[in-house]
């Protein structure tokens, strides 16, 4: 008796609702379901990672938001890694934020890294091997007294090399024949002179060697730029290469690094009335979307019939 119940539900319901509707009933109970329409578009939902507006692939569009603490690649969420310039390194290998390690330059001569920045190591009587008089430290700071000559067969400051005691009396010599041509040096004998200073972009031991003028070239990593010829700091120039379309250098308005700028909507949709076009840099806009039975075909919303929900009756 309630399987004949049930069928005679499910009998009615036809009836009554007509064939766009189905029944599932499984004899113990019936329930009523509308059954989607055939060849009907099934609208396309955002996924995990996705940003901007994406076409629906059913005529119109849907808005996927905008990333968190990144940018928005081709409709894609992606880390932006920090340049050199931006976690202030000058030197080293540092963490970009992104997983990456940029290596941000290394340190010539007597210069070392220290945490993000090339500093000159000071270099006292033992690292020059003194044994008498004054010596500089190499870094245009302190200097060092490395002591007298107590051997009285060896009286002399000098005599026995730069700063070495020795038999032999000592001649000192001049910045010139000692190599150097800025900050205080030792003439040999024990005593300091000067040298002179550096013009602008050189600096005293700015190339790594102690008291001579220099200047170390800076790379693109530490100039934070990725295309072009730029000005390497020391009167060169540098060429940081090309860009990948779409990015041109400059596109973004910013010299002599890659970028792009989008259009705006309303250039991009022109004279679309309906569906998703690309910035020209890797997203996109809706430009709108068709209503009732109509569909975007081309930029346009085309009437193909039916009713608006696309069921068939």
């Amino acid at each position: 008796m309630r399987r004949f119940a049930t069928v005679l539900v499910a009998v009615l319901a036809v009836v009554y609702f007509g064939c766009g509707f189905l029944i599932d009933a499984d004899f113990g109970s019936a329930s009523l379901r509308q059954d989607a329409a055939p060849g009907a578009c099934v609208p396309r939902a955002c996924t995990p990672g996705d940003c901007s507006i994406h076409d629906d692939g059913c005529g119109g569009s849907v808005d996927c938001g905008t990333c968190a603490g990144g940018a928005c690649t081709a409709g894609r969420c992606a880390c932006v890694p920090k340049t050199c310039p931006e976690l202030g390194a000058t030197c080293g290998t540092h963490d970009d934020g992104c997983g990456g390690a940029p290596v941000c330059g290394t340190c010539a001569g007597n210069l070392s890294c220290t945490g993000t920045k090339c500093e000159c190591k000071p270099q006292g009587c033992k690292e020059q091997g003194a044994e008498c008089g004054q010596v500089a430290d190499g870094c245009g700071g302190t200097t060092a007294s490395c002591g007298t000559c107590t051997d009285l067969t060896k009286p002399n400051c000098g005599g026995g090399g730069a700063n070495k005691c020795g038999a032999q009396p000592c001649v000192p010599k001049t910045c010139g024949e000692l190599g150097k041509n800025c900050g205080q040096v030792s003439n040999g004998c024990g005593t300091l002179i000067p040298c002179g200073t550096c013009t602008d972009p050189q600096s005293c031991g700015g190339a790594g060697i102690a008291n001579v003028c220099g200047c170390t070239p800076k790379t693109c990593a530490q100039l934070g730029k990725n295309c072009g010829d730029v000005p390497n700091g020391c009167g060169g120039t540098v060429n940081c290469g090309a860009c990948i379309s779409p990015q041109t250098c400059n596109g973004a308005g910013v010299a002599n690094v890659c970028g792009c700028t989008p259009k705006t909507m309303a250039v991009a949709c022109g004279t679309r009335e309906c569906g998703a076009v690309s910035d020209g840099c890797g997203g996109s806009y809706s430009c709108g979307k068709c209503l009732g039975s109509q569909r975007c075909l081309g930029g346009t919303c085309q009437d193909l019939g039916g009713t608006s929900n696309g069921a068939i009756p």
